[in-house]
């Protein structure tokens, strides 16, 4: 009877020593003394346990926590189609109108990733810089918000 005794206050300890080991862990993001204990890592290789994952963009990984993946549209027909869409649809899309009966035209683009581009346009007699969030469904371009920007 002794002897099955000590082999459960032996197995309790070990419980005992397991779940505090456990209690630490979470209590420091899973590491212990600076080693990760139950450490998860995406295909790439990053530390998804510390809020790293892959950016195909930057072949590295990120710490998501405080960096952005810059998603650059993937095809040059995606930016073509998205400029004939900002060209013919401008003066709809533009919150601010055309002064004196001038025409919108596009300037500059600046793709910022897969769903904003930053673009300037005037009318001869305003220049306007916006930020223009869209998405691209089934070959369609859809404008989910213009926001002016800067106003010259």
């Amino acid at each position: 009877m002794k002897k099955r005794k000590k082999i459960l206050i032996i197995f309790l300890a070990l419980a005992a020593l397991a779940l505090a080991l456990l209690a630490l862990s979470f209590a420091t993001n899973g590491r212990i003394l600076g080693q990760t204990v139950f450490e998860k890592k995406d295909p790439f290789g990053c530390d998804m346990t510390a809020g790293y994952e892959w950016c195909d963009d930057l072949q590295r990984c990120i710490n998501t926590k405080g960096e952005k993946c810059p998603l650059i549209p993937t095809t040059h027909a995606e930016r073509v189609l998205v400029e004939e869409y900002l060209s013919e649809h401008l003066s709809e899309l533009s919150p601010k109108k055309e002064v004196l009966g001038g025409k919108f035209y596009l300037g500059d683009l600046n793709f910022e990733g897969r769903d904003k581009v930053v673009i300037d346009y005037e009318d001869g007699h305003i220049v306007l810089r916006a930020d223009v969030f869209y998405e691209i469904e089934d070959g369609q371009v859809q404008i989910l918000e213009f926001k002016i920007i800067r106003e010259n």
